[in-house]
């Protein structure tokens, strides 16, 4: 399996869709039956071409239930093209949880049992097992291995200004916690304890709230690629509990405050992980406050980074994972 040379993977892109009121349709309006055919089609004709000797899928079997049909007819199609193709179930360390998921645990070890090879889990086990958020999965009966975490990596001397405080919540609810963060960088100012620099606020990917103010000591900028080296520079980081916020919080080895979204399980669980560990502060959304939160900032801004063993090397683990899974030549 060469290496793709840098930007050489290639996307498909398809008819995407979108869940409202707890079913599926088509982002653009267009009659659902007709865009799942056409996603079909275009995934057939992708198999056809590439002959893979990998499929992997992310979250089905144990979420994305209501695309069952279209994963399955194209992990039969891929093993018809290339019946030694491997199927391989990619999950993050807590899978995502939501109400599209399969009927009975039963019916997802059904499906991993009789068309999938492997489950890759995205975390590390002494951080978060599988088991942590899915008592059954020790039924699982094809192999499962934790691969650690896929971490963002960076060069330690690409780090930004430092000493300030980087806010990064670009998901739902992410404009209260901006908000929240700005007022409590106020309150510092006015007890003279701000712990240097300034309050970086990254907001959502398309910046429409960006420049929102011009206040000394105060910048919102577009989320972008450099926010893992604006982390490797602060003093302290406010963020939700996103899987790859927490994994450029760990890679930074920033002093992290979470304000996990509590309508998704996966930052409660991860949020509640890492305090256990030591590596962040948990403020849950209905505690947070100007005041609460300026306080943990200053607590924050006095510690010393933190010391947790974890694996962040998943990338290169997934890798070697794949590979090792291929029939030989």
């Amino acid at each position: 399996m060469p290496r793709p040379a840098e930007g050489d993977v290639p996307r498909l892109v398809l008819p995407r869709l979108v869940r409202l009121d707890g079913a599926i349709q088509a982002l653009d309006g267009t009659p659902l039956a007709v865009v799942m055919a056409a996603r079909r089609a275009a995934l057939r004709r992708e198999i056809e071409r590439l002959a893979p000797d990998v499929v992997l899928v992310e979250h089905f079997p144990l979420a994305k239930w209501s695309l069952r049909a279209e994963v399955t007819a194209l992990v039969a199609h891929a093993k018809t093209v290339r019946p030694t193709a491997r199927i391989v179930c990619s999950l993050r360390d807590v899978p995502a949880a939501s109400s599209d998921v399969p009927p009975t645990p039963e019916d997802a070890l059904r499906v991993l049992d009789e068309s999938f090879d492997l489950v890759l889990v995205h975390g590390d086990p002494r951080v978060l097992a599988l088991e942590a958020s899915v008592p059954w999965a020790r039924k699982i009966a094809i192999a499962v291995e934790h691969t650690g975490i896929i971490s963002e990596k960076t060069s330690r001397a690409a780090a930004g200004r430092g000493g300030g405080v980087v806010v990064s919540a670009g998901g739902a609810g992410g404009a209260e916690l901006r908000g929240r963060a700005i007022e409590a960088w106020r309150l510092l100012a006015g007890r003279a304890t701000i712990p240097g620099g300034e309050l970086v606020v990254f907001g959502s990917i398309e910046g429409s709230d960006a420049d929102e103010t011009r206040e000394p000591g105060i910048r919102i900028v577009r989320f972008s690629v450099d926010f893992l080296a604006s982390l490797r520079g602060a003093r302290v980081s406010i963020s939700q509990a996103g899987y790859n916020t927490c994994a450029n919080i760990l890679e930074a080895r920033a002093r992290a405050i979470l304000v996990p979204d509590p309508t998704m399980v996966d930052q409660v669980i991860r949020a509640r992980r890492l305090a256990e560990l030591g590596a962040a502060t948990v403020i849950p959304i209905e505690e947070l406050s100007p005041e609460r939160l300026a306080d943990e900032i200053e607590r924050a801004g006095a510690r010393a980074a933190p010391e947790v063993s974890v694996d962040l090397d998943g990338a290169r683990r997934t890798r070697a994972l794949l590979e090792a899974s291929l029939p030989g030549p």
